[in-house]
């Protein structure tokens, strides 16, 4: 094998120049790739989390649940529960009546309704029905100073009849020392059989309207006192709110969600406070309360 000549030195040393800026340019496109995958990978990211911070925000302020899109019965939400069961006191008394109407009717020779050896307060609804939907709250917001709940469902009347978002007795619990609550949603949203009525319920409704043919609501307050319809407007109180909504302006005595579900709500504490014989006197016996009382009783 000869010497390198000159010409063939001059000729590797190009070659292997070309090969250096061959590699240095693939390490380029490899880098520009890797940047660009990157920037991609960023802004997927980002709008990643963009997406969960709206989606936060919007849950947080009562909209875009599932349940207030299609209405249906879901468990309540457990800030919606405690917004409503946990009305303070004070708010009660500077609400006093608000802005309902009292809407009970005495009723007059009839026995004692009791259950469990305590009196008893029936109610009679249907989850479709917007004075239902209007009334739940209120008489929720009231059961609640004499007693507990556990198991409320939150869903809203049927679309065709109001849409209100509201709260659903089915399935749910009550307890208290003090009274019996009896919850029978009798229908669905959709107007479907949902809970039948006992023999001695339909006795007692029949007994106190007068007629066999159900309408909604109907609450006897130990037969003592009966109601037919709700306290306030729902339609134009509640219209499109959220249950998160509502409930959120429950503690604002001046809000008039307040004036109207918690007004209604002592109107139904006194109700119930004559059921009881004024028990427990903490609550029964507050001015709010008397005052509703005096009314009723001069009806």
């Amino acid at each position: 094998m000869g010497r390198e000549t000159n010409k063939q030195r001059r000729e590797r040393q190009a070659a292997t120049v070309r090969e250096k800026a061959a590699m240095a340019r693939a390490e380029q496109k490899r880098s520009e790739q890797r940047r660009r995958a990157l920037t991609v990978l960023s802004s997927v990211v980002v709008l990643a989390i963009v997406g969960v911070l709206i989606a936060v925000v919007a849950l947080n302020s009562g909209g875009g649940t599932t349940n207030d899109a299609s209405g249906d019965r879901v468990a309540a939400d457990p800030t919606v529960v405690q917004d409503v069961t946990s009305i303070a006191p004070a708010t009660f008394a500077t609400v006093g009546a608000g802005d309902a109407q009292l809407g009970l009717t005495k009723l007059v020779n009839k026995p004692p309704l009791t259950k469990d050896g305590k009196p008893e307060l029936l109610y009679i609804g249907g989850e479709f029905c917007p004075i239902c939907a209007a009334e739940r709250w209120s008489l929720t917001a009231a059961l609640a100073r004499f007693g507990t709940f556990s198991n409320l469902s939150q869903m809203r009347s049927a679309k065709d009849d109001g849409d209100l978002a509201t709260l659903s007795f089915y399935k749910s619990t009550y307890r208290s020392k003090y009274l019996t609550f009896t919850p029978v949603e009798n229908v669905d949203r959709d107007r479907k059989p949902l809970e039948d009525l006992s023999s001695d319920q339909k006795a007692t409704y029949a007994d106190a309207t007068g007629t066999g043919q159900l309408s909604f609501p109907f609450l006897d307050y130990g037969g003592l006192l009966m109601q037919q319809t709700e306290g306030y407007d729902g339609v134009s109180v509640l219209g499109k709110l959220t249950q998160k909504q509502i409930a959120a302006q429950l503690s604002d005595p001046t809000s008039k969600v307040a004036k109207a579900i918690v007004g209604e709500a002592n109107n139904v504490t006194a109700a119930i406070c004559m059921m009881t014989h004024n028990q427990p006197s903490s609550v029964c016996v507050s001015p709010a309360i008397t005052a509703i009382t005096s009314q009723i009783n001069s009806a």
